[in-house]
């Protein structure tokens, strides 16, 4: 029975051994995937409203009545690939769309000259994309979870544009652009699913995102689910 005994022991210790090299040939190489969410720039439509209503006044065009809106929600998406040196660390790279903010105006406003009032509308958009680097630390919780971490940098394209239009005056648009570099971070639970696949659900705050002089600047949550496959 000893015998017996130790060499079932011998066995398990073998399979053991075994079960954690694949276990820990999972969790390192390559993985790619892709994830959709969605994000909110951190706009204050008041400032907007408060900029409308300055750049009305001292065109000598003071606004009468008016209503404004500020969407500051929209669909993201991102595509990712990454190597993982062991369970805990993994660097990154992806290719990320944050979306359009937009704000909308419209209202009568009292023009120079004879024209009691006319019908006035304004409206801009921010939209960010660009790719991002980053190191990802991870904690495995069980064979399955894991929690995990992100900080890197953004290399951030912003497009900002702008319409005006008044009835009688016709329209201008205008767009401005700024490339720059932004740091973020993230946080994050992981799901394995058999030995290659993986869901995620992060959160991800994108800081002082544009350019201060161009476009101006502002931060940017993101929430999203992701599938990987690894390699």
């Amino acid at each position: 029975m000893m015998i017996k005994r130790g060499m079932i022991a011998a066995g398990m210790g073998l399979l053991l051994s075994a079960g954690s090299s694949v276990a820990a040939e999972q969790s390192t190489g390559w993985y790619f995937g892709a994830t959709g969410g969605q994000s909110q720039a951190d706009l204050d439509k008041g400032e907007f409203d408060a900029i409308v209503e300055d750049a009305f006044f001292f065109a000598g065009t003071p606004i009468l009545s008016g209503s404004s809106d500020l969407d500051d929600k929209d669909v993201s998406w991102s595509l990712f690939g990454g190597y993982r040196f062991s369970p805990y660390l993994a660097v990154e790279a992806s290719y990320i769309d944050l979306g359009t903010a937009e704000y909308r105006a419209t209202g009568t406003v009292d023009p120079p000259g004879p024209v009691p009032s006319v019908n006035a509308s304004y409206g801009a958009d921010f939209e960010v994309s660009g790719f991002t680097a980053a190191a990802v630390a991870a904690v495995p919780v069980g064979e399955m979870f894991d929690l995990h971490g992100q900080v890197g940098v953004l290399f951030a394209d912003m497009e900002f544009s702008q319409r005006l239009a008044a009835t009688g005056a016709g329209s201008f648009s205008d767009s401005f652009s700024s490339d720059s570099r932004d740091f973020f971070f993230g946080l994050g639970a992981g799901l394995s699913i058999g030995a290659q696949w993986s869901l995620n659900l992060d959160w991800q705050r994108f800081k002082d995102v544009g350019d201060e002089d161009e476009t101006g600047e502002t931060d940017i949550d993101r929430i999203s689910l992701g599938v990987i496959y690894r390699l």
